[in-house]
């Protein structure tokens, strides 16, 4: 089974967003397809916005969220938004395995997740 999961990066393009996660934790293998979603308006202050399909069974999504909280800490963001199934969790950048395990079973459970970087935030 996969899961959908929605990326949205505050002050980053797509591709550098896609470029990023890469080459963190080894997303080159195929395990995990991201695509850009289509900008509403072309503005350089618009966040980047992707769309991850990720199988559940593997580690396919617990690379995608690891990578995602490296992000977070170049970013300088010193937490991340994850919305799944209606709730709403921030995770610090620096979250603890046992946490990321919790993160990863709701997003499983639910099949799916939005999940915000905004170093602003």
């Amino acid at each position: 089974m996969n899961v959908r999961v929605q990326i949205i990066v505050h002050g980053l393009d797509g591709e550098r967003v896609r470029a990023r996660l890469t080459a963190l934790h080894g997303l080159d293998e195929g395990a995990i397809n991201v695509e850009e979603s289509p900008r509403r308006a072309i503005r350089s202050l618009d966040p980047a916005v992707l769309v991850a399909v990720v199988g559940a069974a593997g580690t396919a999504l617990g690379s995608l969220v690891t990578s995602l909280l490296t992000l977070a800490r170049e970013r300088k963001a010193r937490t991340i938004s994850v919305t799944s199934g209606g709730t709403t969790v921030s995770m610090r950048e620096d979250a603890s395995l046992e946490q990321i395990q919790r993160i990863l079973e709701v997003i499983r459970d639910h099949q799916g997740a939005r999940i915000v970087i905004d170093p602003n935030a």
